[in-house]
């Protein structure tokens, strides 16, 4: 019988292997079902791994370690491996099989693979590379290994792989590599675009540049740019830009590094344009709408065929006089009825029309009977501002586009219960001196503090203008302390003039019976105290 402290360590070994797992030393493989073989093992006798059937040598005493199946050491026991004189093989095969290479790039990649006799820890364990140029280093993996950005010299540069297996041996493979440095470009030759042109005097021409190396490869380079006669043609040296002088021929030259590249360049001289020739004709506004009375400047441009805008004299007519006139060298349309007209501006064989439309003039609002006493406003003072477009050309019977603005003062001073008007005063100084006119404030509708009120005046030349307007005031006290005075609505009010003295109408007379074009008439104002009022205008 084996003594008592031996089968504790047999059943120690046994329970610490089924724990952890025995790690063949030969394939690497845990050998877990084979502790017979461990147990005669302990007693002198060699273990089968049951997975690569490889004999194991007897066991060392304690003291030594083994492995696990997880690569962990077990304290207490360890594994003897056989002798291995056997080196491992390796096999370079990227970036080629063949013993010899060109690299075209100062930086090489290689791969390969790498066996050995014995797999696992006892297999390949490391592949290094190294170049008789100079470098070297420990490539990536051992059965299937890499290395990349191996430097290579000008010249030959033998790259000597070696594989290494656990036991020390080394095998190697060889490839040699050629690398011929590319050498730096140089300035040959320079290429001009266009190679030949041909310009007007005054116009210009630009041309381009390209460097060619010695394999006629391009290359950047920056150009010095030249004309052969400056007279006939000449050139930014910077950009290429060249300008026409005068009739002739020049040579443009750019030139880099003492290289030139050269293109031909004809001027000729100036083709004169032609002649403008009346095309089009257009009319602004392109539409417009007036009242009866109202005028309408149009205005006309000629463009010739190139729509170039060029002088022209423009006669101009109306489609319809009855509708509107227009004066035929001005372009001053006047609306005479309601309707439509197309006016047309003519110059030579070439028209351009537009559209007016004329509107009829509303009717003034008929005064509406009230109740409000407006007595209040008695003897109370408005500051006004007055603006009308335009005054009455009795020569022209129309009214100019001038607008006028006027300053005056406007009194009430009476109230008409019955008849429900307001009669009051406009009172101005002008270059002529001082002026008045009397008006009637026809009251429409409102309060006493509130109300419209329409009205007629008699303005520059015999214009006759009604509006319509608001008046607003404030009490304190039962006195009348504030007031504005506002026209709503104003235009020209069209009069027949009256019969001549003997009472007879003068039908044979061109001027009688004209009607004053329309215009308009703003009125805004307020209440003052008549001690503001300037004594003059009082008097």
């Amino acid at each position: 019988m084996r003594p008592a402290k031996k089968s504790k360590d047999w059943i120690f070994l046994l329970t610490v292997f089924s724990a952890l797992g025995v790690f063949c030393m030969v394939c690497g493989a845990g050998a877990s079902n084979n502790f017979p073989s461990i147990y005669n093992s302990y007693f002198g006798t060699t273990a089968n791994c049951s997975l690569c059937h490889s004999s194991i040598p007897a066991l060392n005493s304690r003291g030594t370690t083994f492995l696990n199946a997880g690569g962990n050491t077990i304290a207490g026991w360890a594994a003897i491996k056989p002798a291995d004189p056997t080196p491992p093989t390796v096999t370079i095969t990227t970036p080629t099989s063949s013993p010899t290479y060109t690299a075209s790039s100062s930086s090489l990649s290689i791969g390969g693979a790498a066996s050995d006799n014995f797999t696992g820890p006892f297999g390949v364990t490391q592949v290094t590379w190294a170049n008789s140029l100079g470098g070297a280093g420990t490539c990536s993996g051992t059965t299937s290994w890499s290395a990349g950005g191996i430097s290579l010299s000008s010249g030959q540069n033998v790259i000597t792989v070696t594989a290494r297996d656990e036991a020390g041996n080394t095998g190697t493979d060889t490839l040699t590599v050629t690398y011929t440095p590319t050498p730096a470009p140089v300035l040959t030759t320079i290429t001009v675009t266009p190679p030949s042109a041909s310009i007007p005097q005054g116009s210009t021409q630009q041309f381009s540049a390209q460097a060619f190396d010695q394999n006629n490869d391009p290359i950047s380079a920056t150009f010095a740019w030249s004309s052969s006669s400056t007279t006939v043609a000449s050139i930014d040296s910077l950009s290429g830009l060249a300008t026409g002088v005068a009739a002739g021929s020049t040579t443009i030259t750019a030139t880099s590094a003492g290289i030139n590249g050269t293109a031909g360049l004809t001027v000729t001289a100036p083709v004169p344009p032609p002649a403008p020739v009346l095309t089009s004709i257009t009319v602004a506004p392109a539409t417009a709408s007036i009242a009866v009375g109202a005028t309408q400047l149009f205005t006309a441009t000629a463009r010739d065929q190139n729509n170039n805008p060029m002088s022209a004299t423009f006669t101009w007519s109306s489609s319809s006089t009855a509708v509107a006139t227009i004066n035929s060298s001005s372009g001053l349309a006047t609306g005479v009825a309601a309707g439509s007209a197309t006016i047309t501006a003519t110059s030579g064989t070439t028209s351009g029309t537009a559209s007016l439309t004329v509107t009829a003039l509303p009717e003034p609002p008929p005064p509406i009977p009230g109740t409000a006493d407006l007595s209040v406003w008695v003897e109370k003072w408005f500051k006004v501002k007055m603006q009308n477009r335009g005054y009455y050309n009795e020569e022209e019977n129309r009214l100019s586009n001038h607008r006028q603005r006027l300053s005056a003062f406007l009194k009430i001073t009476a109230w008409d219960p019955e008849n429900k008007i307001l009669q009051a005063t406009i009172l101005g100084k002008g270059e002529e001196g001082k002026w008045s006119e009397p008006i009637l404030l026809h009251y429409i509708s409102g309060t006493n503090l509130k109300f419209l009120c329409w009205s007629q005046m008699t303005l520059a030349g015999d214009a006759n203008f009604g509006f319509t307007a608001q008046i607003r005031g404030s009490k304190r006290r039962s006195e009348l302390v504030g007031g504005v005075f506002t026209s709503v609505g104003g235009y020209h009010v069209e009069t027949t003039e009256d019969d001549d003295e003997d009472g007879e109408d003068e039908d044979d007379d061109e001027s009688s019976n004209k009607q004053p074009p329309a215009g308009w008439l703003k009125i805004t104002g307020k209440l003052i105290a008549e001690e503001k009022v300037p004594a003059d205008i009082k008097e």
